[in-house]
């Protein structure tokens, strides 16, 4: 139900709990989780998880209770109960087939002593909460840059007619999207510059130098910028350019595996993100093999990121709202933003210090005193505009609830 209601319990659970978050972030006494849970916010946010868990909970529940009945029907026919879950598995799907979800319990199953069935509801909840929204903001970055890169519009439709030469209008398979190699490195390109999570965070387990000379303790959280990251001229001749065959296979070659990590890396990467490119892939497949999409203002007049030393400086230079259509309108413009523009601009800053429990014990002290009076007036402005304030904190591109305005023409192949 909640594909069809965008309204339903779980996905305004799910807008709640982000936009939480978020405001948790910009006020320091709520970092604390003694103060943060003794909140209206900390409260507000057990709820909206009551809600979330509760949801996975009973479709995991239900789920398992299947996959239990089909095991009891070959545990007299197999020695061992793994062999019996491998003949059940096998009745429901070939791994090839199975879902996300089946494959986690079946992994649960049988090694119960390293995944829990609450690892299974996080792995889920992971899966759900990191498509929610950011294939969406992925896929309004790639539409704006290739409507406004006209020439590799062109080189798009000539792969797709190339690809779907014997029928423009038969179903997308699998083997298509593996073929839509230029699709791909426009799709990469796009998340280069736009990427969707633009802050990542990793809690250092060992203490090091770095070759600046700051020491990281142990125990210390490090954040980087992905949108600083995906910029640095270092590995991206002109950076702040949309050019896709920076992805060819000779330039890759000897480029940093890291320099370029929307989906972040090591064991802690997303879950979804092979996932997430074949279904980017699949949907501007789907419109560009029909329609093509021009843009009908430049980026440079529509919105600045001004990228400071020291931090991330965020300005908002337009108060006007995104415009985008459904793919069946030929011509037109649709909100995707409710919201007023943000009159917040805040600066992010990430400076390690070598002698950190005791200048957090000071600085929190003057924090708490003094921002609770610089910080009331966002309040004011939450109020209206949680969303926008989530976009002035973290995000150094533009969301679904960002204010910028994309004005289009969307015409018939």
């Amino acid at each position: 139900s909640a594909q069809l209601n965008p309204n339903s319990d779980y996905v305004e659970a799910i807008r709640r709990t982000f936009a939480v978050s978020i405001l948790r972030f910009i006020k320091p006494w709520l970092w604390s989780d003694f103060t943060f849970y003794k909140s209206s916010l900390g409260r507000l946010l057990q709820k909206r998880l009551h809600i979330l868990h509760g949801f996975t909970d009973s479709v995991i529940k239900e789920r398992k209770t299947e996959i239990l009945d089909k095991i009891k029907d070959y545990e007299n026919t197999f020695d061992s109960i793994g062999d019996a879950i491998d003949a059940a598995m096998d009745s429901i799907g070939t791994k090839r087939r199975l879902v996300f979800l089946d494959i986690l319990i079946n992994y649960h199953l049988k090694h119960s002593d390293h995944m829990s069935e609450r690892d299974v509801r996080s792995h889920v909840d992971t899966f759900m909460f990191g498509g929610h929204d950011t294939t969406a903001s992925s896929l309004m970055f790639t539409l704006m840059l290739i409507g406004q890169h006209m020439d590799i519009q062109s080189r798009i439709h000539q792969e797709l007619n190339e690809i779907f030469s014997d029928d423009m209008d038969r179903d997308i398979t699998v083997d298509d999207l593996r073929k839509m190699k230029f699709l791909d490195q426009c799709i990469r390109e796009s998340l280069r510059l736009y990427p969707p999570i633009q802050i990542i965070g990793r809690q250092i387990e060992k203490s090091f130098q770095l070759k600046s000379g700051y020491h990281i303790p142990k125990g210390s959280t490090c954040y980087i910028p992905l949108i600083c990251l995906h910029r640095d001229p270092h590995y991206f001749p002109k950076p702040d350019e949309f050019d896709p065959t920076r992805y060819d296979s000779d330039c890759t070659a000897n480029r940093h595996p890291y320099a370029n990590i929307p989906f972040s890396a090591g064991p802690r990467n997303c879950i979804g993100q092979k996932f997430a490119i074949l279904e980017e892939k699949a949907f501007l497949a789907q419109m560009f093999r029909k329609y093509s999409i021009e843009s009908l203002v430049d980026w440079d007049d529509t919105k600045k990121v001004d990228f400071g030393l020291g931090g991330i400086s965020l300005t908002d230079e337009r108060s006007d709202a995104v415009y985008f259509s459904q793919s069946h309108i030929i011509t037109g413009v649709t909100f995707l933003t409710r919201k007023p523009k943000p009159r917040l601009i805040l600066t992010l800053i990430i400076k390690p210090f070598d002698d950190y429990v005791w200048t957090w014990i000071a600085v929190s002290f003057i924090v708490i005193i003094g921002t609770i009076y610089v910080f009331k007036y966002i309040d004011i402005d939450l109020k209206f505009n949680s969303s926008a304030i989530k976009w002035a904190v973290v995000s150094a591109a533009l969301r679904q609830q960002c204010d910028v305005v994309i004005p289009y023409k969307l015409r018939q192949n």
